[in-house]
């Protein structure tokens, strides 16, 4: 788990308070539903294949893209409209 090291929470958590550790949240009933990022996650390793990228790139990419969103101040709906635009492309 990394770190900007002004805080011990990732900078995912800190995106979406509320957002379980172990993935997910909890509806009404109290199940587990999968979250977009998570799904979007899941289909950037098919692209990464599909291009012949190596495994994790676009996660990596928009983590970066996460980490300069946050350097730059962006509001918490601007790293959210940063954050999936990173992982769709």
């Amino acid at each position: 788990m990394r770190t900007n090291g002004s805080t011990a929470m990732p900078v995912e958590a800190r995106l979406w308070p509320g957002v379980e550790a172990g993935g997910g949240m909890k509806d009404e009933r109290g199940s587990t539903q999968v979250r977009l990022a998570e799904l979007l996650s899941a289909l950037s390793l098919v692209v990464d294949l599909g291009l012949g990228q190596p495994m994790e790139h676009v996660m990596r990419q928009t983590l970066i893209a996460a980490r300069l969103g946050e350097s730059l101040g962006l509001s918490e709906a601007e790293r959210a409209a940063v954050y999936y635009t990173a992982l769709l492309a």
